[in-house]
């Protein structure tokens, strides 16, 4: 795998626990308001960090997080996504990741090997195929998004946790469309509403030219997705 960065210790990136962040390199998705440009795009001039290196690093640490964030770019472009994991188990961690949901295989196979605790699926936007290639700037197999949204809902009542989230740019996704995303993830356990934030390391600099909507907005569209499934902002 080539893992690209490490954070020690992170407040925010795993609900609930003080956790490490792995970062891997590489997506299949283009989305110009991704903030980890160079794991996407230029992650060949990153300096490789070994798996050996995290382990030792988590193994010296454990007593001081409660778990790690396997992160990107996207995890479940690696086959061997599961050897890294199962080692990190091993340390008595608690393992959550960050998908797109391309690989519905993959995630589930994380899933019945009870190798994972927390899922996190980026879904963004309604799931018509030429909206979706419009956001991620590919051509989308959609049906492996919607088994993956599929293979996650049926987690609600196990011992691992998970939630959608949706990106939201006003010139991408209209309030209508973001409660559309809501009424497909039905059944599923939370649904985040996530900020657009203008950083230097978009993928694409001009959506530091978008406009972000108003709290009051962001307020507004929580309220029409919370008919269809437990939502928050952030």
């Amino acid at each position: 795998m080539a893992i690209k960065g490490f954070q020690p210790t992170s407040m925010i990136d795993y609900p609930g626990k003080v956790c490490s962040v792995i970062f891997v390199s590489g997506c299949n998705f283009r989305c110009g308001y991704c903030h980890n440009k160079d794991l996407v795009l230029d992650s060949e001039n990153l300096s490789e960090i070994s798996e050996q290196e995290i382990l030792n690093h988590l193994e010296k640490r454990k007593h001081l997080v409660d778990g790690v964030v396997i992160t990107g770019g996207e995890p479940t472009l690696y086959p061997k996504l599961k050897q890294l994991i199962k080692k990190i188990k091993q340390l008595n961690l608690f393992l959550k990741i960050d998908t797109n949901g391309s690989n519905p295989e993959l995630l589930k196979q994380l899933i019945d090997q009870s190798l994972i605790d927390y899922i996190a699926m980026d879904v963004k936007a309604p799931l018509e195929k030429e909206k979706y290639n419009k956001i991620t700037n590919t051509d989308t197999n959609m049906e492996n998004i919607k088994e993956s949204i599929e293979i996650i809902k049926q987690t609600k009542n196990t011992n691992i946790d998970h939630e959608f989230r949706t990106t939201v740019v006003p010139s991408l996704l209209s309030k209508e469309e973001i409660i559309e995303i809501a009424k497909t993830l039905v059944g599923g356990k939370k649904f985040i509403i996530q900020r657009f934030e203008k950083r230097t390391q978009l993928l694409d600099k001009n959506f530091n030219n978008e406009k972000a909507y108003s709290d009051v907005e962001l307020e507004e569209i929580k309220k029409g997705c919370e008919e269809f499934v437990e939502c928050d902002v952030r």
